[in-house]
């Protein structure tokens, strides 16, 4: 398994940690930087979903860091 399915499927794993810290993502960056608006959509939807009873898993297979990010934002 390859870290970007790891990241994927488990967001809040060590190495998701590990991967934000290097990069240097702050919390300020996930709710206003641009390049962060599919994480934050995500992470709507993620609320609404749960709010709603509906329990449909959103996988960004493409960019497996917005699994993480949306978890944050």
């Amino acid at each position: 398994m390859q870290d970007s399915d790891i990241l994927a499927i488990a967001p809040f794993s060590r190495k998701a940690a590990e991967i934000l810290e290097e990069q240097g993502v702050t919390i300020e960056d996930l709710a206003l930087d641009p390049l962060f608006e599919r994480a934050r959509l995500m992470a709507r939807e993620r609320l609404i979903n749960a709010i709603i009873g509906k329990h449909d898993w959103i996988v960004d297979r493409a960019n497996p860091m917005n699994e993480v990010y949306s978890f944050i934002a």
